[in-house]
């Protein structure tokens, strides 16, 4: 066993703040203590979904294939997804 890995081995939620503290609530210890072990020092950055173009897409498509697309129907989708309808309307020719 390493030695970070010795050390992580007594990690409790009082040692963690910011992030790692976050990462270890809504997951668990164990989780961060892999992220630790792994990324140690490192800055990760966790994407919007609402940015994620591909998963939109996808999500579109099971929700929205083969339904009559209208103005309000695009409009509610902007709203839904929270992103301008003009790439709301790019999104859907991709479905």
């Amino acid at each position: 066993m390493e030695l970070k890995e010795e050390i992580l081995d007594n990690l409790k939620m009082e040692h963690l703040s910011g992030d790692i503290q976050l990462v270890a609530e809504v997951i668990d210890l164990q989780t961060a203590r892999k992220l630790l072990a792994r990324f140690d020092g490192l800055t990760l950055h966790i994407p919007s979904t609402r940015f994620m173009d591909e998963l939109l897409v996808d999500y579109l498509k099971t929700r929205y294939s083969g339904k009559p697309m209208d103005k309000k129907t695009e409009y509610q989708i902007s709203q839904e997804i929270n992103r301008p309808l003009r790439e709301v309307r790019k999104l859907l020719c991709k479905i």
